[in-house]
């Protein structure tokens, strides 16, 4: 009689080892993946809240166009955005819910004695990475992943240590992090 077929065939499927290492091979990449959610969380945070601060930036000198001064500073509250942002149209949270920090000069702010296009300096100077930036209309800070501005007219190297020159939301000296934009008197005016 011949052979049956059913018995020469060859079994299919997976033996137990090949599965294992299969189960391992699936775990090792999970755990790289997982492993990569944060950073790329954090980096993602990082560019939003650099494009919100620039957009505040933007809506600011927009403002300064229409209505030749800019909205007055306000108070720093550490739960609630200044209503200047509001007044700009510009929600003034950052990426992490913190509210972001404006700072301006009174030579160009509220009227009816104030016109931009008059001012010939302003008295607000930033120190940017060690050099000095004169005749500084305004600012927008936020205070980064640590929750914390520490940006008061001193901006640093990003991870500079022992860093809190703002201790008005929190003293708390740590890695420098701050997302800052300013814009000076004279690119106001032009």
């Amino acid at each position: 009689m011949g052979k049956s077929t059913l018995c020469s065939a060859s079994p299919k499927g997976f033996t137990l080892v090949e599965l294992a290492i299969v189960l391992v091979i699936i775990g090792i990449l999970t755990g790289i993946g997982i492993g990569l959610i944060g950073p790329l969380t954090k980096r993602a945070k990082l560019q939003e809240t650099r494009d919100l601060v620039n957009a505040a930036k933007q809506a600011y000198i927009g403002y300064a166009v229409k209505n030749a001064f800019l909205p007055s500073q306000g108070n720093s509250d550490p739960i609630t955005p200044v209503n200047a942002f509001q007044e700009v149209g510009a929600s003034g949270m950052d990426a992490w819910g913190k509210p972001m920090r404006y700072v301006v000069e009174n030579e160009v702010a509220d009227p009816p004695n104030v016109h931009i296009c008059g001012a010939d300096s302003t008295t607000l100077t930033v120190i940017d990475r060690g050099s000095q930036k004169s005749n500084i209309a305004f600012m927008v800070i936020s205070g980064g992943p640590n929750y914390n501005i520490q940006t008061d007219t001193s901006i640093y190297e990003q991870d500079t240590p022992n860093i809190d020159d703002f201790t008005i939301d929190m003293n708390r000296p740590e890695e420098y992090d701050d997302i800052v934009q300013y814009v000076s008197l004279h690119e106001l005016k032009t």
